[in-house]
Protein backbone atom coordinates (compact mmCIF):
# COMPACT_ATOMS: atom_id res chain seq x y z
CA UNK A 1 0.00 0.00 0.00
CA UNK A 2 1.32 3.44 -1.06
CA UNK A 3 0.43 4.86 2.93
CA UNK A 4 -1.66 7.89 1.35
CA UNK A 5 -5.16 6.48 3.28
CA UNK A 6 -6.10 4.62 6.47
CA UNK A 7 -9.52 2.87 6.85
CA UNK A 8 -11.65 2.16 9.82
CA UNK A 9 -14.32 -0.11 11.10
CA UNK A 10 -17.15 1.39 12.55
CA UNK A 11 -19.70 -0.21 14.93
CA UNK A 12 -22.82 0.29 12.53
CA UNK A 13 -21.91 -1.85 9.79
CA UNK A 14 -19.85 0.59 8.12
CA UNK A 15 -15.99 1.91 7.69
CA UNK A 16 -14.58 5.07 6.32
CA UNK A 17 -11.72 5.71 4.47
CA UNK A 18 -9.58 8.94 5.65
CA UNK A 19 -6.71 10.60 3.99
CA UNK A 20 -3.49 9.54 6.19
CA UNK A 21 -1.88 13.43 6.20
CA UNK A 22 -4.38 14.53 7.97
CA UNK A 23 -7.32 12.12 8.66
CA UNK A 24 -9.77 14.13 6.47
CA UNK A 25 -12.84 11.53 5.41
CA UNK A 26 -12.52 10.92 1.49
CA UNK A 27 -16.36 9.97 1.43
CA UNK A 28 -17.87 9.57 5.06
CA UNK A 29 -19.21 6.38 6.09
CA UNK A 30 -19.71 3.94 3.60
CA UNK A 31 -22.22 1.23 4.73
CA UNK A 32 -21.30 -2.54 4.43
CA UNK A 33 -24.56 -3.66 5.91
CA UNK A 34 -25.65 -7.28 4.63
CA UNK A 35 -28.30 -7.31 7.28
CA UNK A 36 -29.12 -8.64 10.78
CA UNK A 37 -27.05 -9.93 13.36
CA UNK A 38 -23.44 -8.70 11.06
CA UNK A 39 -20.73 -7.03 12.12
CA UNK A 40 -17.61 -6.15 10.07
CA UNK A 41 -14.68 -8.26 11.42
CA UNK A 42 -11.35 -6.67 9.30
CA UNK A 43 -10.40 -4.63 6.50
CA UNK A 44 -7.46 -4.47 4.23
CA UNK A 45 -6.32 -2.27 1.78
CA UNK A 46 -4.98 -4.02 -2.25
CA UNK A 47 -1.49 -3.57 -2.68
CA UNK A 48 -1.92 -0.71 -5.00
CA UNK A 49 -4.31 1.13 -2.68
CA UNK A 50 -7.03 1.18 -5.46
CA UNK A 51 -9.31 -0.72 -2.85
CA UNK A 52 -10.50 -1.77 0.61
CA UNK A 53 -11.84 -4.85 1.46
CA UNK A 54 -13.52 -5.90 4.33
CA UNK A 55 -14.99 -9.15 6.17
CA UNK A 56 -17.81 -9.02 7.40
CA UNK A 57 -19.41 -11.74 9.92
CA UNK A 58 -22.43 -12.61 12.07
CA UNK A 59 -22.23 -11.19 15.79
CA UNK A 60 -23.41 -14.59 17.02
CA UNK A 61 -25.07 -17.51 15.87
CA UNK A 62 -27.42 -16.18 14.30
CA UNK A 63 -28.52 -13.57 11.87
CA UNK A 64 -26.98 -13.01 8.15
CA UNK A 65 -24.63 -14.31 6.21
CA UNK A 66 -21.26 -12.63 5.85
CA UNK A 67 -19.33 -11.83 3.33
CA UNK A 68 -16.11 -10.22 1.96
CA UNK A 69 -17.02 -6.61 0.15
CA UNK A 70 -14.87 -4.92 -1.62
CA UNK A 71 -15.03 -0.91 -1.69
CA UNK A 72 -13.76 1.18 -4.71
CA UNK A 73 -11.52 3.73 -2.39
CA UNK A 74 -11.46 6.62 -4.87
CA UNK A 75 -15.05 6.44 -5.44
CA UNK A 76 -16.43 5.08 -2.05
CA UNK A 77 -18.81 2.63 -3.53
CA UNK A 78 -18.89 -0.98 -3.54
CA UNK A 79 -17.51 -3.20 -6.17
CA UNK A 80 -18.52 -6.05 -5.45
CA UNK A 81 -19.53 -8.65 -2.98
CA UNK A 82 -18.34 -12.43 -2.58
CA UNK A 83 -19.65 -15.37 -0.41
CA UNK A 84 -17.79 -18.25 -1.31
CA UNK A 85 -19.71 -21.49 -0.56
CA UNK A 86 -22.71 -19.79 1.46
CA UNK A 87 -20.24 -19.28 4.58
CA UNK A 88 -22.12 -17.70 7.72
CA UNK A 89 -18.99 -15.18 8.24
CA UNK A 90 -15.44 -14.00 7.59
CA UNK A 91 -12.78 -13.22 10.14
CA UNK A 92 -10.01 -11.80 8.10
CA UNK A 93 -8.55 -11.40 4.60
CA UNK A 94 -5.38 -11.27 3.43
CA UNK A 95 -4.23 -9.64 -0.83
CA UNK A 96 -1.73 -11.47 -2.28
CA UNK A 97 1.46 -9.18 -2.70
CA UNK A 98 0.29 -8.54 -6.50
CA UNK A 99 -3.30 -7.84 -6.04
CA UNK A 100 -4.80 -10.82 -8.24
CA UNK A 101 -6.03 -12.59 -5.01
CA UNK A 102 -7.82 -12.61 -1.79
CA UNK A 103 -7.31 -15.38 1.07
CA UNK A 104 -10.72 -15.11 3.05
CA UNK A 105 -10.88 -16.39 6.84
CA UNK A 106 -14.33 -18.40 7.01
CA UNK A 107 -15.64 -20.71 10.02
CA UNK A 108 -13.32 -23.93 9.53
CA UNK A 109 -12.46 -22.75 5.59
CA UNK A 110 -9.85 -20.90 3.82
CA UNK A 111 -10.85 -19.39 0.52
CA UNK A 112 -9.00 -18.09 -2.43
CA UNK A 113 -10.73 -15.60 -4.80
CA UNK A 114 -9.65 -13.97 -7.56
CA UNK A 115 -9.99 -10.32 -8.11
CA UNK A 116 -11.31 -9.94 -11.64
CA UNK A 117 -13.43 -12.91 -11.99
CA UNK A 118 -14.56 -13.31 -8.40
CA UNK A 119 -14.14 -16.88 -8.86
CA UNK A 120 -13.39 -19.15 -6.12
CA UNK A 121 -9.60 -20.78 -7.17
CA UNK A 122 -9.05 -22.51 -4.42
CA UNK A 123 -10.50 -23.73 -0.92
CA UNK A 124 -8.46 -25.08 2.35
CA UNK A 125 -10.76 -27.39 4.16
CA UNK A 126 -8.08 -28.41 6.47
CA UNK A 127 -8.66 -25.77 9.29
CA UNK A 128 -10.83 -27.75 11.98
CA UNK A 129 -12.75 -24.59 13.82
CA UNK A 130 -12.75 -20.87 12.77
CA UNK A 131 -9.78 -19.21 10.93
CA UNK A 132 -9.21 -16.20 12.97
CA UNK A 133 -6.71 -14.86 10.75
CA UNK A 134 -4.43 -15.41 7.55
CA UNK A 135 -1.78 -13.54 6.15
CA UNK A 136 0.06 -13.55 2.39
CA UNK A 137 3.78 -13.56 2.50
CA UNK A 138 5.17 -10.91 0.72
CA UNK A 139 6.96 -13.30 -1.68
CA UNK A 140 3.33 -15.05 -2.56
CA UNK A 141 4.46 -18.53 -1.80
CA UNK A 142 3.07 -18.85 1.62
CA UNK A 143 -0.33 -18.38 3.64
CA UNK A 144 -0.56 -18.91 7.36
CA UNK A 145 -3.41 -19.62 9.48
CA UNK A 146 -4.17 -18.87 12.89
CA UNK A 147 -7.15 -21.06 14.19
CA UNK A 148 -9.49 -20.50 17.12
CA UNK A 149 -10.27 -22.77 19.97
CA UNK A 150 -11.26 -26.52 18.50
CA UNK A 151 -12.50 -27.74 21.85
CA UNK A 152 -8.80 -29.10 23.37
CA UNK A 153 -6.81 -27.45 21.07
CA UNK A 154 -6.60 -24.77 18.52
CA UNK A 155 -3.30 -24.44 15.29
CA UNK A 156 -0.97 -22.11 13.80
CA UNK A 157 -0.73 -23.63 10.06
CA UNK A 158 1.36 -22.91 7.21
CA UNK A 159 0.48 -23.66 3.55
CA UNK A 160 3.10 -23.32 0.41
CA UNK A 161 2.38 -22.79 -3.05
CA UNK A 162 3.81 -24.92 -5.28
CA UNK A 163 3.56 -26.34 -9.16
CA UNK A 164 -0.14 -24.54 -9.17
CA UNK A 165 -1.70 -25.54 -5.75
CA UNK A 166 -1.18 -25.25 -2.12
CA UNK A 167 -0.99 -27.72 0.47
CA UNK A 168 -0.14 -27.46 4.31
CA UNK A 169 3.53 -27.78 5.07
CA UNK A 170 3.45 -27.79 8.70
CA UNK A 171 0.73 -27.51 11.79
CA UNK A 172 1.73 -26.36 15.06
CA UNK A 173 -0.65 -27.36 18.00
CA UNK A 174 -1.24 -24.89 20.37
CA UNK A 175 -3.07 -24.84 23.83
CA UNK A 176 -5.13 -21.25 23.53
CA UNK A 177 -6.95 -20.02 20.15
CA UNK A 178 -4.27 -17.93 17.55
CA UNK A 179 -5.65 -14.49 16.99
CA UNK A 180 -3.27 -12.73 15.10
CA UNK A 181 -0.31 -13.27 12.02
CA UNK A 182 1.87 -12.13 9.71
CA UNK A 183 5.51 -12.33 7.94
CA UNK A 184 8.61 -10.23 7.89
CA UNK A 185 9.26 -8.58 5.18
CA UNK A 186 11.56 -10.86 3.33
CA UNK A 187 8.78 -13.63 4.32
CA UNK A 188 11.90 -15.80 5.99
CA UNK A 189 10.07 -15.09 9.42
CA UNK A 190 6.46 -15.84 10.44
CA UNK A 191 4.52 -14.69 13.75
CA UNK A 192 1.36 -15.46 15.17
CA UNK A 193 -0.60 -13.94 18.52
CA UNK A 194 -2.35 -16.31 21.26
CA UNK A 195 -4.99 -14.96 24.10
CA UNK A 196 -6.26 -16.83 26.57
CA UNK A 197 -9.78 -16.51 28.70
CA UNK A 198 -9.50 -15.08 32.26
Amino acid sequence: ADGDYVAATRNDDSIEIFHSSNLTSLHGSISVDVGGGDQVNAIEFSPDSSTVAAAIGRSGNSGTNGEVTVIDVQMGTELYAVNPNGEDRFYDLAHSPDGQDIAMAGNAEIYIVNTTSQATTWTFTSPPAAVNAVAWSPDGNYISMCGGWEGSSASFDMYHYVSGSWSLVWQKTTTTSCASTDFSSDSSQVIAGMYWYG
